[in-house]
Parts: C-alpha cells; sequence; structure tokens
C-alpha cells in the first residue's frame, strides 16, 4: 500500500476502513442467505474470489480502483471463516471439537508472523506487484485442490 500509493494517513485508514466495510457486507450477506448447502463449493468459490483480487491487487494502477478491489476482497472473508466453521461442526466428533477448533487457532495464528517473516525480506526483493500475481495464483490453486480433494474424502 505504502510502497505503490504513499504513506499518507488517510491512504491507510480508507485501506482498512474499505477492508472493514467489505467484510461487513460479507457478514451481512451470510446472515441473510443462512445455511450453504455445498459447503466445500462455497468455500472453493470464495478462495478463488479472494484469489482473484489478491492478483488484481498486484496490477491495479489507481487508488480507487484499488480500494474497490480491496473492498471486494474483504468480502469473501466472512463466508470463507462461517463456512469452515459449521463445515468442521458437522463433521468432526464433539469430544474432539475443542482439540480441532484449538489446532485451526494455531494455524491461523501462526500464519501471520510466518507471513511476515518470509514476505517482509522477500519484498524488499521483489516487487509487492509480484507477490500479489503469484500468491493470487497460488491461492487459486489452493481453491481447485480444496474443491476436488474435499470431494473424493466426501465431505460436504
Amino acid at each position: 500500500m505504502e510502497r505503490s500509493f504513499g504513506g499518507d494517513v488517510w491512504r491507510l485508514t480508507a485501506n482498512e476502513m474499505v477492508w472493514t466495510i467489505g467484510s461487513l457486507l460479507g457478514g451481512i450477506f451470510v446472515s441473510l442467505k443462512g445455511t450453504f448447502q455445498d459447503k466445500i463449493l462455497t468455500t472453493a468459490i470464495c478462495l478463488m474470489g479472494f484469489s482473484v483480487t489478491f492478483a488484481l491487487l498486484g496490477i491495479v494502477g489507481g487508488f480507487i480502483v484499488y480500494l474497490l478491489i480491496m473492498g471486494s476482497a474483504g468480502f469473501f472473508m466472512p463466508i470463507i471463516a462461517t463456512v469452515q466453521t459449521v463445515l468442521i461442526q458437522e463433521n468432526v466428533e464433539p469430544a474432539m471439537m475443542g482439540r480441532v477448533f484449538s489446532l485451526v487457532q494455531i494455524v491461523t495464528g501462526s500464519a501471520m508472523p510466518v507471513a511476515i517473516l518470509l514476505f517482509g525480506p522477500l519484498a524488499n526483493v521483489i516487487s509487492i506487484g509480484s507477490i500479489l500475481l503469484v500468491s493470487g495464483f497460488l491461492l487459486a490453486v489452493v481453491g481447485v485442490l480444496y474443491q476436488v480433494t474435499s470431494k473424493r474424502l466426501r465431505l460436504n
């Protein structure tokens, strides 16, 4: 954000606000939608949507367009989180539920520091746009693999 559009406080604030608005809209969508029949497909589609928005962030030229894409990216997160939580609740034995959610929290909580350790120094060597493009592509691959492997395991 800072390298592409400047470090002005209002730009950083706008970035966070737009992400939050997108997430709120995604949460409202989940509330209105209620049940997602095919949770695997829903998650895969949202992962793909998230991957496209991240890849687009890597090539966007204007700040306003960047904000629109960032808001769109934020929309997908509450859907993914909600559907994944319900999927775990439906497929894990009640006696194991606490352990599974603990593992999910550990993986989720450790992802950010690991990403900072990896991508921080990498961003000094490779352009942020390239990192976002590659990350978006890799996340799209994850979305496809998620769909394929989950169906093979007959999760729903």
